[in-house]
C-alpha cells in the first residue's frame, strides 16, 4: 500500500489528480474493503453462514444440497451467496471462491 502525503499548499498536476482519484476509487471498492480486512487481521468480511455456503459451493454442492446440509432454506443459501458477491464486488461465484481461497478463508 502506498501513502501519499500532500502539503496543504501543494498543487497537484493533472496526472497526480487522476492517480489520486483512481487510488480512492480502488480504495472505496467493496473488494478492497474485504482485502483490507483480511490484510490487517480483522475478522472475516463474511458471516459464518456465508463462508459455509461458499465452502459447500466450492465443493460442488447445489443450493438445494447446501440448504439440507445447513438446515436453512434454499433462498437463504442464494441470499448468502449474493451478499458475499456484493461484499467483494465480484460478479461470479468462481471469482468469489478464488478470492476466499487466496485469502485463506476456506478450509482447504
Amino acid at each position: 500500500a502506498a501513502v501519499i502525503l500532500i502539503e496543504p499548499k501543494q498543487l497537484l498536476t493533472a496526472e497526480q489528480k487522476q492517480a489520486t482519484a483512481l487510488f480512492w476509487q480502488l480504495l472505496a471498492s467493496p473488494l478492497s474493503e474485504c482485502v483490507q480486512r483480511v490484510l490487517v487481521g480483522d475478522e472475516s468480511p463474511f458471516t459464518q453462514a456465508e463462508i459455509a455456503c461458499i465452502q459447500w459451493t466450492a465443493d460442488c454442492k447445489t443450493p438445494q444440497e447446501i440448504s439440507l446440509l445447513l438446515t436453512i432454506s434454499e433462498q437463504d443459501v442464494n441470499d448468502h451467496i449474493q451478499h458475499s458477491l456484493q461484499k467483494t464486488g465480484v460478479s461470479h461465484i468462481s471469482q468469489l471462491i478464488g478470492f476466499c481461497r487466496q485469502w485463506g478463508l476456506l478450509t482447504y
